[in-house]
């Protein structure tokens, strides 16, 4: 700031500020979720008919994880994203210390840490959601 950089343009462009394309995925996640498990599990997929739909690509998808984890009876965070035909990218957060995200991606051969992981799982789509979410149901099941 010494220097003369603008802060407030910095901040605007940087936190308000988003392309119309991140919005129509936006509302796609907000139309299109789904809560399973007594609501302790939420999750989205994103196809590429959805990036296609609104010109986004996978920049785009930054956060939107967020969005569905903030959901107060939330534990368990999954995005399930089409990167091609029979290849899912999953996208894991978990907001307790008890479901360990890491170990769960894991069995799909992917990684990360306890709050937050991921993994590529070939397969058909809906086979890929039933194992992982399978694989959420127990971890939350031994949680108590």
């Amino acid at each position: 700031m010494r220097r003369g950089a603008d802060l407030e343009k910095i901040c605007d462009e940087v936190y308000q500020s988003y392309p119309l394309s991140r919005m129509g995925l936006l509302r796609h996640v907000y139309s299109h979720y789904r809560l399973t498990h007594q609501n302790r599990i939420a999750y989205f997929w994103l196809k590429k008919a959805d990036f296609d739909r609104v010109g986004a690509d996978r920049c785009d998808t930054e956060g939107l994880i967020d969005h569905i984890r903030a959901i107060a009876p939330v534990v368990v965070a999954c995005v399930f994203e089409e990167v091609e035909p029979g290849l899912t990218r999953i996208s894991l957060r978990s907001k307790s210390d008890k479901v360990n995200v890491n170990e769960i991606a894991a069995q799909f051969g992917g990684g990360g840490h306890s709050a937050a992981a991921g993994a590529r799982i070939s397969g058909k789509p809906l086979s890929v959601q039933r194992k992982v979410i399978g694989s959420i149901r127990k971890a939350l099941n031994a949680m108590g």
